[in-house]
């Protein structure tokens, strides 16, 4: 019996736009990274878990930090 390996399949949530993985292999902070090249406002947010759908994908939430100005 031979083992299988499969990649969990993720999508990210922000502001109700839905982005596919950039990289399977990548860590939650690496795609941060990836994703803030085009959406500067995702360097600073928060990436939670929010869900497991059906199919089994993860999606994962992308919040802004809220914060003080001055």
């Amino acid at each position: 019996m031979a083992l299988e390996i499969s990649l969990i399949k993720r999508v990210f949530m922000y502001h109700g736009t839905q982005f596919a993985d950039p990289g399977p292999s990548l860590s939650i902070q690496q795609v941060q990274d990836v994703l803030s090249m085009a959406h500067p406002d995702i360097a600073t947010a928060e990436i939670e878990q929010n869900e497991v759908r059906a199919d089994g994908t993860v999606v994962y939430n992308v919040r802004r930090k809220v914060g003080q100005k001055g």
